[in-house]
């Protein structure tokens, strides 16, 4: 955390390395793994039902290996010099296909929010989320933090802590998503109101609503 790293990256190595001390519970430390170990490790985990009763993908096992090899040279090796060398790094990961990514089209947008429309019986909050989201591009949590101010002259502004690439973004937004936006921000956050007329929409869609907060 004192080199700069956020939360997230943080959590992601000491997932890291309960994982791997689960497996190797007598050992040490890190300079304990031998290359041999690792490579076990990575079978072990590849052959392991998860949670839902099947294997992890091989894009699951790449990822993980990778993790491995980032933590261990980057820490165990070149910072913090508690490792002689790299354990991971000749551990072969399994051959992925390429993910294709897929963009869905404007007449499946379009579909997809008066969807939500009839779904949510007018509430307005879901399909103004999801087209602020389309608008921008940026990832969920971004878009979950930005506060009130962030919201002027036309744009939505993002700081360089609430993007992964650590820069300043300014996406200017369409004139009627803009005054909606405007419309319901909050005093701090610009979905602090976001339950407003969740009570109505429930209602609307006949359940009960007395429990709503």
């Amino acid at each position: 955390a004192s080199d700069g790293l956020r939360g997230p990256s943080v959590e992601y190595y000491l997932k890291l390395i309960r994982r791997i001390r689960t497996m190797y519970a007598e050992t040490d430390g890190p300079a304990d793994i031998s290359h041999g170990m690792a490579e076990a490790w990575k079978k072990t985990f590849a052959g392991t039902p998860t949670r839902r009763k099947k294997p992890p993908s091989q894009h699951t096992v790449f990822s993980m290996v990778r993790g491995f090899s980032a933590l261990w040279q980057t820490w165990f090796v070149d910072k913090l010099g508690v490792c002689p060398g790299n354990p991971w790094q000749e551990v072969e990961p399994p051959k992925t296909d390429r993910i294709e990514v897929t963009v869905i089209g404007d007449d499946t947008l379009t579909h997809f929010l008066d969807w939500l429309d009839a779904r949510f019986h007018g509430w307005e909050l879901p399909r103004l989320f999801i087209e602020t989201k389309a608008v921008t591009g940026c990832r969920l949590m971004d878009l979950c933090s930005v506060e009130s101010a962030q919201l002027r002259d036309g744009r939505l502004n993002f700081r360089p802590d609430q993007t992964k690439g650590r820069k300043a973004r300014s996406i200017p937004l369409p004139a009627d998503l803009l005054a909606k936006l405007d419309a319901i921000k909050g005093p701090k956050y610009l979905w602090e109101y976001q339950p407003a007329g969740l009570k109505e929409a429930v209602e609307r869609m006949g359940h009960p609503s007395h429990r709503v907060k």
